[in-house]
């Protein structure tokens, strides 16, 4: 499996059904050996880009190698 990951998502996933369902691809990605950052939400306006798109990014590693 990859050393580690980097998901995208609308920014709707953070607080969908009271944050349940973020947690629950927080604790699947967990199960297979990750450790998952804290959620970011990015505006894509920030980075130069012409239009107001937020997004979160999920970004993990495998357990093993976090503290590298």
């Amino acid at each position: 499996s990859p050393i580690c990951f980097l998901a995208e998502n609308v920014k709707g996933l953070l607080t969908h059904d009271n944050s349940k369902t973020i947690n629950v691809i927080i604790q699947a990605f967990e199960r297979l050996g990750y450790f998952v950052f804290s959620p970011l939400l990015l505006n894509a306006n920030d980075y130069e880009v012409a239009q107001k798109r937020e997004r979160i990014f999920l970004f993990g590693v495998k357990k093993e190698f976090k503290n590298l």
